[in-house]
């Protein structure tokens, strides 16, 4: 009775324990979960930052476009009352404090909104000094009231300009090196879009009603955000 009662307690602890290969799938598994955790985690923490880049150059559009209806004067011998104010992007990137980039972009005033928007007049100090800073605009000196950077990993891929042909969308992206300014002018909240290549000193020309401009941000995976400007003024990430 005692014999039969030992192996039965043997028998018990046999089967209630784990074998090596047991253990050693249970590791594996344990293993691939967390290196999946840790990937998702990466992922989400970097799609976080590209929506944060998107979110915070947007607002900056938002800036100009609230700066130009606020009738902010700019100072000089003549303060001005009635300059737009818009955002500067350009593709590929140029040296010199005033100039914008993959990583950078510049808030301006325009000074030449009557009769209609310009460009960024790419400032006299410029030409004089290349690294100028932005900060103090003043009519006829400069226009650059502050350059923003892009302090993430993330970068702004492509400038292109969209519109309606036809009943087709069309969106055409600008060359390296090309200029892509937004301006807003007051009392109206719309968006004058203005295209300039480097060889050229003004806009190629004002776009119809129902165009927008895209500017595309990617994080160093090339996961990608878009901000749509449209003409009317509205501005959607997407």
């Amino acid at each position: 009775m005692k014999f039969f009662t030992f192996k039965k307690r043997q028998h018990l602890r046999r089967d209630t324990g784990f074998t090596l290969i047991e253990m050693i799938i249970v590791v594996i598994i344990v293993a691939l979960i967390s290196v999946l955790a840790i990937y998702q985690f990466a992922e989400n923490r970097k799609n976080a930052s590209l929506q944060s880049t998107a979110e915070e150059i947007a607002l900056n559009i938002r800036k100009a476009q609230s700066l130009a209806l606020a009738v902010n004067s700019v100072g000089g011998l003549l303060p001005s009352y009635q300059n737009g104010y818009g955002i500067h992007f350009e593709r590929g990137f140029l040296p010199g404090n005033q100039d914008a980039g993959d990583q950078s972009y510049v808030i301006f005033t325009d000074y030449e909104a009557n009769p209609g928007p310009g460009g960024w007049d790419r400032a006299y100090l410029k030409n004089i000094n290349p690294m100028a800073s932005c900060g103090s605009p003043a009519q006829s000196v400069d226009e650059c009231v502050e350059k923003i950077k892009i302090e993430s990993g993330d970068r702004i891929s492509d400038l292109a300009i969209c519109s309606n042909s036809g009943g087709t969308l069309i969106c055409s992206s600008l060359n390296t090196g090309d200029y892509l300014d937004i301006v807003f002018l007051r009392p109206n909240l719309d968006a004058f879009f203005c295209t300039i290549p480097p060889t050229l000193s003004g806009c190629r020309g004002l776009l119809p009603v129902g165009s927008y401009a895209r500017i595309t941000v990617s994080s160093p995976l090339n996961m990608n955000k878009y901000i749509n400007v449209w003409s009317t003024g509205q501005i959607e990430i997407q």
